[in-house]
């Protein structure tokens, strides 16, 4: 994190006050969340094998065992409308009829 930012709060919109190392851990999500959607658009996969990284990708979270499929199922829906969006214009078009 840049200095400037150093005496800055981050309020998570569900959990209060978020630790620095909290939004460390964020940010490398991020991007590793980023570097496997980039890898599948290099290969030009279908939308739905987005989806398919929400396992992997839920394994880096520490969760109750009652909300992992819940979260799960968050991360493959979001996982696949950013690709849609992001890597598919044509089914963004379809999307939005």
């Amino acid at each position: 994190m840049e200095k400037k930012y150093k005496n800055y709060l981050m309020v998570s919109g569900r959990g209060g006050l978020l630790a620095m190392e909290e939004v460390r851990k964020q940010l490398k999500f991020l991007e590793k969340a980023n570097q496997h959607l980039e890898n599948l658009a290099a290969k030009k996969a279908r939308p739905e094998e987005a989806q398919n990284l929400a396992n992997v990708l839920a394994s880096s979270f520490n969760t109750p065992p009652e909300l992992k499929e819940v979260f799960r199922q968050r991360l493959r829906y979001g996982l696949y409308q950013y690709y849609v969006r992001r890597y598919c214009p044509e089914e963004t078009a379809a999307l939005e009829e």
